[in-house]
């Protein structure tokens, strides 16, 4: 038991308990829909997965390995060129920005949705972590806050989406202005939220002068930990459409991973097994989700804080819902 209380049936050990329940919690006595931590079902679930994945990798070992190539492609051509950079970027603007104009909450949640903007996935949630480390907001407008900052960048957009997939760099410039736009008025509300005395339960960092050579190991540890994850998610998707290409089926898996999920798209397009209305709006729905693959790279951005998952898919969900229904009403 806890606190090192074994359970008697005495009344003075009823009381001792009747205590410990009293004190505050910390993250990891959180109740398990708010600190993420899983119900006792959820290691059977998980090594049920485990064992059906690991027989069909037994399975087909060509494709699992043809997945790792290309996620290390998707990693080499578009990943790191588009993201490393920023990393570091990100690392060096979020002190200064904390210095030249405060630690208040709108300064920090502008800069925040800025930095998204401008660096794109996942760098947003990383200035959303490192201000709530300055406890510049609370837990609920900081776990708010990693859905709506979390962006893709107009590199990204205009060069990977436009030029490369479609050969219409207007397309990803019209994505990333309605992708501006809609997350802007996601913001509005917390900008207006009133914040409370106490903020994070984590130790904050004081503000200093950045440490460039900390800010490059730490971006480079972070790089490799998503390029971990997007070749991850694309040996399941080379695996998904191994089995199956209907077109349902590349839709589904396209929203898995998102730089080989929006190629899937543009091939459907470009095979004319869809419309170009159809693509864009498929498109823009995927840029808008983010993709499972850019959920758990902001799953673990935050994993050593207390902050939550649960507000990041309903953000991403609007967003989703947002950018398509604009790509398809606005020409």
């Amino acid at each position: 038991m806890p606190g090192g209380i074994l359970i008697q049936p005495t009344n003075a050990s009823i009381q001792a308990n009747l205590s410990y329940q009293k004190q505050p919690r910390t993250v990891s006595e959180e109740p398990a829909e708010k600190s993420g931590v899983h119900t006792r079902k959820s290691p059977s679930l998980l090594l049920l997965s485990t064992l059906v994945l690991a027989i069909v990798f037994l399975i087909i070992p060509n494709v699992c390995a043809e997945g790792v190539r290309s996620g290390l492609n998707i990693c080499a051509n578009a990943l790191i060129p588009s993201l490393f950079p920023y990393l570091v970027l990100s690392g060096i603007l979020c002190p200064l920005l904390s210095i030249c104009f405060g630690q208040t909450a709108r300064a920090s949640l502008i800069g925040a949705l800025v930095i998204g903007w401008i660096s794109g996935f996942p760098i947003g949630a990383v200035a959303v972590v490192r201000a709530y480390r300055q406890n510049s907001f609370d837990r609920e407008t900081a776990s708010r806050a990693i859905g709506i900052c979390t962006a893709a960048s107009p590199a990204f957009l205009i060069g990977y989406m436009g030029d490369s997939l479609y050969g219409c760099s207007r397309m990803g410039w019209q994505l990333y202005i309605y992708q501006i736009v809609l997350s802007a008025a996601l913001l509005v509300p917390l900008l207006l939220r009133r914040q409370p005395t106490q903020t994070s339960d984590i130790p904050t960092r004081p503000t200093t002068s950045p440490n460039i050579a900390v800010i490059i190991k730490e971006a480079a540890e972070r790089m490799l930990s998503l390029c971990a994850t997007v070749v991850f998610f694309t040996v399941l998707r080379a695996v998904v459409l191994h089995f199956s290409h209907s077109i349902p089926v590349v839709i589904a898996g396209s929203f898995s991973e998102l730089s080989g999920g929006l190629k899937d798209i543009s091939v459907l397009f470009h095979n004319e097994y869809l419309s170009e209305s159809t693509a864009g709006i498929l498109s823009a729905a995927l840029v808008g989700f983010g993709g499972l693959c850019v959920g758990m790279q902001v799953s673990a951005v935050i994993a050593d804080t207390d902050l939550s998952m649960k507000y990041y898919w309903r953000y991403r969900t609007v967003l989703a819902v947002g950018l398509a229904a604009a790509a398809a009403w606005i020409p």
